[in-house]
């Protein structure tokens, strides 16, 4: 009988050794996170972890797997997921003009480093609108995201615009990118959530919704599209700099996670009788 015992035992403290490390790297920012460098195409990515995202008890503070965004479309590779992306700008310089993603110039700038939280490439290359009838607003779309909850993170400030507000809409839809001026997105669309950055925001440490947006998402099909669509406000031009999109573990990883602490206290409790 006790060797039975001492078997099993044996055999669940294999398990709860296996599995713990699995459930608690899930909880602790081993999830599925997608950093995005908004960035020229010549120019290198951001390889730091200054940025809003890493505030996220779900992003490893060591993560600095960025991948570039810029021009046209492309892919980006994390692990055995490929997570599709597309640029657009709007055809005019109305504050709440539509972005169509048939549109593939990219209006690409840089600047000195800037103050605080503003002070690395990551927001001094920006992927910008223009005010000189190019369209003033920009936006991203990605496809290919597993399905689940996300918080989705995103920098649209840069060094040389901080004295001017800025607007983003952020939400997962059905719809493809749009490729027309008659159906293009616009930040407004009443299915994104819209968030309002205010002028001279803080710089001294990130803060939410005052210098990035964090707006939470679900996705319930790889199919369905995640959109990110900048607003200029005033007589500024919308820029994004960055986009972190962090998955939001289940409340059943915390249950499992609770239930293997439990089986190793009773595994301990019955080793000390």
């Amino acid at each position: 009988m006790k060797t039975h015992i001492k078997t099993y035992l044996s055999k669940a403290v294999t398990a709860t050794a296996v599995a713990f490390p699995f459930i608690l790297g899930a909880v602790t920012g081993h999830a599925n996170v997608f950093m995005f460098d908004a960035v020229h195409t010549t120019a290198a990515i951001y390889t730091g972890n200054n940025s809003p995202g890493h505030t996220s008890p779900y992003v490893d503070s060591t993560n600095t797997d960025w991948r570039r965004i810029s021009s046209g479309s492309g892919a980006a590779v994390f692990g055995d997921l490929t997570i599709n992306w597309n640029y657009g700008r709007s055809h005019n310089n109305a504050l709440n003009a539509g972005v169509d993603f048939s549109l593939a110039k990219t209006n690409q700038a840089s600047t000195a480093a800037g103050p605080g939280v503003f002070s690395t490439s990551l927001t001094g290359n920006y992927i910008r609108g223009r005010q000189d009838g190019d369209g003033r607003n920009v936006g991203f779309a990605f496809d290919g995201l597993p399905a689940g909850i996300y918080d989705v993170f995103v920098v649209l400030h840069n060094p040389d615009s901080l004295t001017s507000a800025n607007n983003v809409g952020i939400g997962v839809l059905n719809e493809a990118p749009p490729t027309s001026s008659a159906t293009a997105l616009s930040w407004t669309d009443n299915r994104l959530t819209q968030v309002n950055l205010p002028a001279n925001p803080p710089t001294n440490a990130w803060v939410v919704n005052e210098n990035f947006a964090l707006v939470q998402v679900t996705i319930t099909d790889p199919a369905q599209y995640l959109y990110v669509i900048g607003g200029a406000f005033g007589v500024s031009e919308s820029a994004i700099s960055s986009i972190q999109i962090v998955a939001i573990p289940e409340p059943s990883t915390y249950a499992a996670l609770f239930g293997l602490g439990a089986l190793a206290l009773i595994v301990l409790r019955r080793f000390r009788r």
